[in-house]
């Protein structure tokens, strides 16, 4: 049914396959695009948004009132938020 294809990273430039399994498994999940990025590109454009939703966190939060329940309610938070960019 799919066919492994050469498809051309938008970040770096490179070839890389994206495999017949990969494919089925992305048709399986709902998935109708192609990757635009390699997997080391991918994998470095989550890094960098995971990094960015923690900085992000960290600046709008009120340091001025912290006690061990803040502390513990902000490390959920971020838990939950950086779980999103997480394979």
């Amino acid at each position: 049914m799919f066919n492994d294809k050469i498809l051309r990273c938008k970040d770096c430039g490179r070839d890389f396959e994206f495999t017949a399994s990969e494919q089925e498994f992305n048709a399986q999940k709902g998935f109708t695009n192609e990757p635009g990025r390699c997997p080391e590109c991918r994998a470095t454009k989550k890094a960098q948004t995971t990094q960015i939703i923690s900085d992000s966190i960290l600046e709008r939060f009120d340091w001025d009132r912290v006690s061990t329940k803040t502390v513990g309610l902000y490390e959920n938070y971020v838990r939950k938020k950086t779980k999103l960019y997480k394979t």
